[in-house]
């Protein structure tokens, strides 16, 4: 993602006397009168509604629902005002080859008129009407009102739902004994409950939980079919239901079979004609067939993947387990479980493990290339190109770990500078490695240990389910990487990191990640350019220099959570991340001190320190899907970070900062704050690559609303408000502090945190091609983190100094963005 700032930056705009013209332009155009068109006794659909006027608890909800039911919907605007029929109708008709390409242009944003069809109003009444009697309602009525003006027709879908039927009593039944008493054993935990309000709908999801306990417990043949329809009967108490769930037997017999696991075998090379196979061999009941390559993974392994056991009950939870942990080892491309009944015994059923397997290697590698345009900058336009080769191994030890290694090597330059000695202008090298243990591999015995610590009668430290699936699903991982960046007569840093933890995915919308051991060492070297700037910044000058960020028996861990789409299309995301270094170190520093009765702090060759800080991040968005492709999505954002120990301030590489395409779109990154401070640097455009604004806690918040415009090409308009802080006070960037009240000291206001946030809006353009998403982005300067500094020292300033005058708008005010994919 690249930050641009336009060339014209003396130049006014005068963004009004543009915008005016084009909002009555697009007011007439939806005034045109689309009617006139339409044929006699044919109306324009333009509203439909739900009316409910019974009071009901979930009345909210349920009229939402019923208005997803409409089989017929109003023409929706296009740009928020302009009626989209209105394109169709305008369309030109000629067959000359110019009319023809405007009018496939105008189709693309176009819509065909919704004309009215009452056949459809009675359909969408009639769906309602059934959907509330699958919701309990079983006496409810839906009547539709059709309001016809000029030409134009709004409906009225009155909901009539009555009283809601609750449930009474719940019967499970079978003819085949065996069956009927283990439905009796799965009943307490059916999704009827007595007394609760009657949901048809729940019918199917019963269904399956029917099923598949009825599967776990042997019947390996059971089917959904097997289930007869939902019987009720609502003529025994008035206001009840009683509930009945049949379960027949298959066709042509009376019993159902259960089944026991027979032979279970493994072919790690499988070929549809098996001629590959020289030998055989059983391992805890397992029989596995090999090829000439032998155990490509090693047996260990493959039964910690595979669930199911010779003479076992056959459970179809642990069949759909063997073939998920087969497939998450990566080794094999192709993961087949076939089932076969015995020949000889009815009740046995044989399984056999088809493996084929994956490349062991796989090489690949990509290029990116970027510009970004800096005029009035020494370096006025930034040519970069990227290339990242890697390898990857899937079976590294034998047991079918992971392995992955890449390289990346990229560079800034100025075209325009060829031959020149500031033609270079950023060098950045990295190689990280990574391998991943499919299992879990309890760092010092640590996760056992806190599962044994007790926390009441029933609870442990950690958690007995939470240790379960660590022992289960976690894979162990231990990464290596550098780091070398170079920013010519800036700075440069070389970054050295070694990690071993865990990534553990309880489920599809849940993600842990747990760093126990981690050294980070930190060598900076700040060239004369940036020396200037460390001179006069003590805060940032404590915070750049060589660190080594230690932690020996926890660094870490990043939690992920994702919410399902909710009835009203409602989504959420959450991610923590809270990260410790240095405190194992401290303890044995104080520990040593202590003993030898000195105050040092352990350093390396004298010039090293080892950081102790502590930092948190909670970053919380939400999505609401809107019909017609419109989605209105938010983010908050919050962090902070303190030193510890024998650190004075947290190193500048973990503080936090905000600008740029992903944060506040109307500044640079690192140009905003800290507080009310104001970067002078900031104010002049061609520094926007120069700006190494930081601090200790950040509070950030986010509105988009985005909407189709036509074809691939979306819409968005935002707002972003937010800032940095310090902790403490830092008199060399006065107002950069943290303040829950206001102060005057020494001619000098200090603004409360709320006064300081600044504020940003603008409006941006995507290109959606499915897989990649081009975004285009200008926010403009709307508030200011502090007030008009024109005003007298020590005077407090009203709420407009803090506001941008629209008046006198230059390009200073907006930031122009590029970027991949959404801002969050």
């Amino acid at each position: 993602m690249v930050f641009l700032d336009s060339a014209m930056h003396n130049k006014s705009i005068w963004p009004v006397k543009y915008i005016i013209p084009v909002i009555l332009l697009g007011l007439a155009l939806s005034s045109c009168n689309t009617t006139k068109k339409l044929p006699p006794d044919t109306y324009l659909l333009t509203k439909n509604q739900v009316v409910i006027k019974e009071k009901l608890d979930n009345k909210s909800d349920l009229a939402y629902k019923l208005s997803t039911l409409y089989r017929q919907e109003p023409n929706s605007n296009w740009l928020f005002f302009i009626p989209r029929e209105w394109f169709y109708r305008s369309a030109p008709q000629g067959q000359d080859s110019s009319a023809v390409n405007q009018a496939q242009s105008q189709k693309r944003i176009a819509e065909p008129p919704s004309i009215y069809s009452d056949s459809l109003t009675m359909l969408t009444a009639k769906d309602m009407q059934a959907y509330l009697n699958y919701k309990g309602y079983l006496r409810a009525k839906v009547i539709p009102q059709r309001d016809p003006h000029h030409k134009k027709m709004h409906v009225s879908y009155y909901a009539l739902p009555g009283k809601r039927f609750v449930m009474d009593t719940l019967t499970f039944h079978s003819s085949d004994p065996a069956v009927d008493s283990l439905l009796q054993v799965a009943k307490p935990a059916s999704l009827y409950k007595p007394n609760a309000p009657l949901d048809l709908s729940l019918f199917e999801q019963e269904k399956q939980r029917i099923t598949d306990y009825l599967r776990n417990n042997g019947y390996a043949e059971f089917y959904q079919t097997q289930i007869g329809d939902l019987e009720l009967d609502t003529f025994q108490v008035s206001g009840h239901a009683n509930v009945y769930f049949t379960v027949y037997p298959p066709f042509g017999d009376s019993l159902n079979q259960q089944f026991f696991i027979g032979d279970v075998n493994v072919y790690q090379d499988y070929s549809v004609d098996r001629s590959n196979i020289v030998s055989d061999t059983t391992i805890a009941g397992l029989r596995f067939f090999l090829s000439e390559r032998g155990f490509i993974v090693d047996a260990a392994s493959l039964r910690r993947a595979i669930s199911l056991r010779p003479g076992e009950l056959y459970n179809q939870s642990n069949f759909n387990k063997t073939n998920d942990l087969l497939s998450e080892l990566g080794i094999f491309r192709f993961v087949r479980i076939k089932s076969t009944p015995d020949p000889l015994e009815k009740n046995t059923i044989n399984l056999t493990i088809q493996l084929t397997p994956n490349y062991l290697l796989e090489f690949n590698a990509s290029l990116e290339v970027n510009y970004a345009n800096r005029t009035n900058s020494p370096t006025p336009n930034l040519f970069g190109l990227s290339l990242s080769p890697g390898i990857l191994h899937r079976n590294f030890l034998g047991g079918a770990e992971l392995f992955t290694s890449s390289l990346s090597a990229g560079v800034e330059m100025a075209p325009g500078k060829i031959g020149k000695d500031d033609f270079w202008n950023t060098v950045d090298l990295r190689a990280d490695f990574d391998l991943s243990i499919p299992q879990f591999i309890d760092y010092l015995g640590l996760s056992r240990a806190l599962a044994r610590i007790r926390m009441g009668k029933d609870n442990s430290l950690i958690g007995k389910k939470f240790y379960r699936n660590l022992r289960q699903k976690a894979d162990t991982h231990i990464g290596l990487g550098y780091n070398y960046l170079l920013i010519f007569n800036w700075y440069s840093y070389n970054l050295l990191n070694v990690s071993y933890g865990y990534e553990l995915q309880p489920s599809r919308f849940e993600r842990y990640q747990i760093n126990h051991f981690a050294i980070n060492y930190l060598i900076p070297d700040a060239k004369p350019d940036f020396q200037l700037r460390l001179a006069e910044n003590g805060f940032l000058a404590r915070s750049f220099g060589q660190q080594v960020f230690v932690s020996l028996l926890f660094r870490g861990v990043d939690y992920t959570r994702r919410s399902k789409v909710s009835l009203r299309g409602l989504s959420g995301y959450l991610n923590t991340n809270l990260e410790v270094a240095g405190i194992e170190v401290l303890g044995i520093n104080k520990l040593y001190n202590a003993i030898a009765n000195k105050s040092s702090s352990f350093r390396l060759r004298d010039t090293i320190e080892f950081s102790q800080y502590v930092k948190f991040e909670l970053d919380l968005r939400f999505q609401k899907q809107q019909p017609a492709d419109r989605v209105f999505a938010g983010r908050f954002n919050i962090g902070a970070a303190q030193p510890f120990g024998f650190t004075s301030d947290v190193p500048y590489v973990k503080q936090f900062f905000v600008g740029g395409a992903n944060s506040m779109r109307a500044w640079a990154p690192r140009g905003l704050g800290p507080g009310g401070y104001n970067d002078t640097l900031s104010l002049d455009i061609k520094n926007n690559f120069r700006l190494f604004q930081t601090g200790d806690f950040k509070l950030e918040m986010n509105l988009e609303y985005r909407f189709p415009i036509f074809s691939w090409f979306k819409g968005a308009i935002f707002t972003d408000v937010g800032n940095i802080w310090t902790f403490e006070r830092d008199d060399e960037r006065r107002a950069s502090q943290f303040r829950f009240t206001k102060k005057i000291d020494e001619n000098f206001v200090y603004y409360p945190f709320y006064k300081q946030l600044a504020v940003a809006g603008g409006m941006g353009l995507r290109v959606d091609l499915s897989y990649f998403i081009f975004r285009f982005d200008v926010g403009m300067k709307l508030r200011y983190p502090y007030p008009d500094p024109n005003l007298p020292p020590g005077e407090v300033a009203p709420e407009s100094a803090f506001w941008n005058d629209f008046k006198q708008l230059n390009t200073s005010d907006f930031g122009f963005n590029f970027g991949l994919g959404f801002p969050f």
